[in-house]
């Protein structure tokens, strides 16, 4: 009988990183990843890798994306997922704050025997949000969040070569919270695309860069 099992060890990526990376009072944040999937008698997949970054001047964060793991279940060769990050974040008023920010990534991946491990796709992602956070009960707030990002790829040096373009909405909320000393926040927001669509660039289970700019349990301090 076929059965699937995902245990995400510290988090399986959210579909988008749709909150303020910084605080006005955070200077670092990361955000881990790591995640295993085994899929009845196909065998297992898995993705180990962090989000990091560190504001280099007012509203301004740097930061890099680094992702390894699986493409598919059993034999399905590995991947190597590599780049740079660019965020701004501002207040509008009102409570309102403004998140905006690029990823640019290279995947290296061993698609097949005959292609090899080598450099198979690079990406370029951008999104936009607006949220406003509203305090439930002591450090907890919810931040209802809306926005839209878009998507592109080129695949290179496999057989079958092409790009992919997506865009589309965000929406959902995000969860915030004090633990430890550190600011922490869990969205939960959804993307849906509205326009072209990225699967022609996606490898395996878990490609975690074709989803908008990454996220997940994110640390700030």
């Amino acid at each position: 009988m076929r059965t699937a099992l995902a245990l995400a060890l510290l988090l399986l990526s959210f579909p988008a990183l749709a909150q303020p990376v910084l605080l006005d009072s955070s200077g670092t944040y990361v955000s881990p990843l790591a995640g295993v999937a085994v899929l009845g008698s196909q065998g297992t997949a898995f993705v180990v890798g962090v989000d990091a970054g560190r504001r280099v001047a007012p509203a301004v964060d740097l930061g890099m994306h680094l992702s390894a793991g699986d493409l598919t279940y059993g034999a399905g060769g590995a991947f190597l997922t590599l780049g740079p990050s660019l965020g701004t974040t501002h207040q509008l008023g009102g409570g309102v704050e403004f998140d905006a920010r690029v990823l640019g990534t290279a995947t290296f991946a061993d698609v097949s025997v005959a292609d090899g491990f080598g450099l198979r796709r690079i990406r370029g992602t951008g999104q936009a949000t607006l949220s406003r956070s509203f305090p439930i009960v002591g450090s907890l707030s919810l931040a209802p969040t809306v926005g839209a990002y878009a998507s592109a790829c080129q695949t290179l040096g496999i057989t079958t070569t092409g790009r992919c373009a997506e865009a589309g909405a965000l929406a959902g909320v995000d969860l915030r919270f004090r633990l430890f000393g550190a600011d922490m926040s869990l969205p939960l927001v959804l993307s849906i695309p509205l326009a072209g669509d990225d699967r022609a660039g996606e490898f395996g289970v878990f490609d975690v860069s074709r989803a908008p700019v990454m996220g997940g349990l994110r640390f700030r301090f």
